[in-house]
């Protein structure tokens, strides 16, 4: 059996304006955040990395951790984690995430009702990846891997 192409995704080329323009407007709005934090706030740029942008981004890859997998058949790729008040606040409802993947126009505050009123199809559908919460999350894969995707050049 032929080894299968490079996806294209994965092909070298030089960067386009179109590909800089996002890190370039991120960049400027990083820049006019620190002076703010700094200059109008009085905050240390020390303090607010270590102590607001580290905590914030740790709390988003841990959401982001918990709601995804690696799995053949994509609709099995997104999880549910139904008992979460301060997350799906602090992240409007994605811990629900097999609802917003398929239904991105629902307004935040509907996901919950929908979840609810799909509930069964929607667990059917995602093969069954349903945590109670984020502390079963941490129970479960603090210490142990979530899970392993095979990187795309293996195979």
């Amino acid at each position: 059996m032929p080894a299968p192409a490079r996806p294209r995704a994965f092909v070298a080329r030089p960067p386009r304006n179109a590909d800089l323009d996002p890190w370039m407007t991120h960049g400027a709005a990083a820049v006019a955040v620190a002076g703010w934090v700094t200059q109008v706030c009085g905050i240390p740029l020390w303090a607010y990395a270590l102590l607001c942008v580290y905590p914030g981004f740790a709390l988003a890859l841990v959401r982001s951790f918990a709601e995804h997998r690696a799995a053949e058949n994509s609709d099995h790729r997104a999880a549910i984690v139904e008992r979460s008040p301060l997350f799906g606040l602090l992240f409007p409802h994605n811990n629900l995430h097999v609802v917003h993947h398929l239904r991105p126009d629902l307004p935040w505050y509907a996901i919950p009702a929908s979840y609810r009123a799909h509930r069964p199809a929607l667990v059917a559908r995602n093969g069954g990846l349903v945590y109670r919460g984020y502390t079963e999350v941490a129970r479960r894969f603090l210490f142990t891997p979530h899970h392993q995707p095979p990187h795309p050049f293996t195979h």
